[in-house]
């Protein structure tokens, strides 16, 4: 995890609010499928997560998702085209714990902040059980 450092950063570009797809995500909800619902930014965001979590920056297993808040400034539209941001904003190492800050931005080409979610995630140090 010596990779894991602040000012790390992710990006995805040219992701589409599918139409087709937010009605299957509507239907499951038993939402309208002609608005995007605001839970569907977790769906856009889950490239830029995936991409962080694959890149070996954090490990795949013990990984605990301590806190998240989020700022909507307005809901997705369909058939928009937008870009996602991952930016690793504080490493805390402490007694063999990580505890990291991410910011993760959804914007359009218009719009620099659709939305912004700050996420808290905290696991083990390698190699730090063994010290025990």
């Amino acid at each position: 995890m010596d990779s894991l450092v602040e000012g790390l950063s992710y990006a995805i570009d040219d992701v589409v609010v599918d139409p087709e797809h937010v009605a299957e995500f509507s239907a499951i909800l038993g939402a309208p499928d002609d608005v995007v619902p605001p839970s569907y930014f977790n769906v856009v965001l889950m490239g830029v997560v995936r991409e962080f979590v694959m890149s070996g920056a954090v490990p795949h297993h013990g990984v605990v998702h301590t806190a998240e808040a989020a700022t909507y400034k307005r809901t997705l539209r369909l058939g928009e085209v937008v870009s996602t941001t991952l930016e690793v904003t504080t490493v805390r190492r402490r007694a063999g714990a990580v505890q990291v800050v991410t910011t993760t931005t959804v914007s359009a080409p218009d719009e620099p902040e659709i939305a912004v979610v700050t996420t808290t995630i905290a696991f083990e140090e390698e190699g730090a059980a063994a010290d025990e």
